[in-house]
């Protein structure tokens, strides 16, 4: 506006003007406070805004500010605060009114009808913005809603595999090893769970299904994993001292070796790493991703969507001979889901879960003290 002054025009409109400073996220007007003054940006910028999270409009240098309220003598319609080390030339509403009661009531009708026009600017510009931020919502919300019934519709399957599985158990109880039949099982409603996401209007890449980082990724898993099997080792150490068979103390007992037929482990643990790839597929990439975008912006929902996705996959090992299984691999559930957390990709947790499921049952051999075999 100042612009479009003349330079007398302009001298005296700034007498009546103090040049003030805003520091980075300083607040300059509340929604709800009186109107009584008026502002023009020299240099920086400000945003105006409705809630701290729903910006209307983002104003620059020459851009006036407040000027209806003063005008209307109505109290502030929104909040406005510096996204930047800002000044401004501030002028009190009676100092304003001052000169429609003095010689330059001139200069008083000229800036009401340059800022009229420039309002009228502002509210096209509002529209347009308010607009766009709307269709943002409904999309958002959209994307709720959909991320809700793909949550309930995967929940109800795992839920019908668990049924199925102890189903088909109890009628095969004489075979010795049903890890071959239940892989089947879990590929079938694999499978199923993923012609749900990918006809979803999501990417599969947004469900683990990426290399995002992978180079990170594979170290971190190693890392941690390491750290995390020789813990595994030290609990089974403790378990020999305070409670372990005198007969059989061994801490590697290594039943990948001690086996009749190494083939049919080795075929076995070959079929356990396509199982895992699955299973971390369904309780991390799925699951975890599902619950994080349902529950967007709101607070401690990754911890929410560890615990849960936790307890989900604890319950898929219901189905085995001893529930202390079940309750145990709750632990590294939590491990692989905040590993899932940190990359949004199903790579790194799956080689941890590969390694980690080797190591404690094939090394360690903790199906020897009631954990039963994959």
């Amino acid at each position: 506006m100042l612009n479009d002054l003349l330079e007398k025009e302009r001298e005296s409109f700034l007498k009546i003007a103090d040049k003030i400073t805003l520091d980075n996220d300083e607040v300059l007007i509340r929604m709800g406070e009186n109107s009584d003054c008026f502002y023009f940006i020299i240099s920086g910028e400000v945003e105006v805004y409705i809630e701290p999270e729903f910006v209307i409009n983002v104003l620059k240098d020459g851009k006036c500010i407040g000027f209806m309220g003063v005008v209307e003598r109505k109290k502030r319609s929104a909040s406005v605060r510096a996204t930047k080390n800002t000044k401004l030339y501030k002028i009190y509403a009676e100092d304003f009114e001052s000169l429609r009661k003095s010689k330059e009531r001139d200069l008083y009708i000229k800036i009401i009808k340059i800022q009229m026009l420039e309002s009228i600017g502002h509210v096209r510009n509002n529209n347009t913005h308010l607009l766009h931020k709307y269709n943002q919502l409904v999309k958002a919300k959209n994307e709720k809603i959909t991320y809700g019934a793909l949550f309930i519709s995967v929940f109800i399957s795992i839920i019908f595999y668990g049924f199925t599985l102890r189903i088909f158990l109890s009628s095969v109880t004489s075979m010795e090893n049903t890890t071959l039949f239940t892989s089947v099982i879990l590929f079938v409603f694999g499978g199923l769970i993923f012609s749900i996401v990918y006809r979803s209007p999501f990417p599969i890449s947004d469900f683990g299904i990426n290399l995002r980082r992978w180079k990170l990724q594979i170290y971190e898993s190693l890392w941690y994993t390491t750290l995390f099997i020789i813990l595994i080792t030290i609990c089974k150490l403790a378990y020999l001292y305070f409670m372990g068979d005198a007969d059989d103390s061994r801490l590697f007992t290594l039943p990948l070796l001690n086996t009749s037929n190494i083939s049919v482990s080795v075929l076995l643990s070959f079929v356990y790493c396509i199982f895992v790839v699955v299973q971390e597929f369904i309780a991390r990439g799925v699951i975890i991703s599902t619950i994080l975008n349902f529950l967007e912006g709101v607070k401690h929902s990754g911890l929410g969507a560890i615990i849960m996705s936790s307890m989900l996959f604890s319950a898929q090992h219901l189905h085995l001979p001893s529930i202390a299984f079940a309750v145990l691999v709750f632990i590294p559930g939590i491990f692989w889901g905040w590993l899932f957390v940190r990359h949004r990709s199903i790579l790194g947790v799956s080689i941890s879960h590969i390694i980690t499921g080797i190591w404690a049952i094939q090394i360690l051999g903790l199906d020897n003290i009631g954990i039963p075999q994959f």
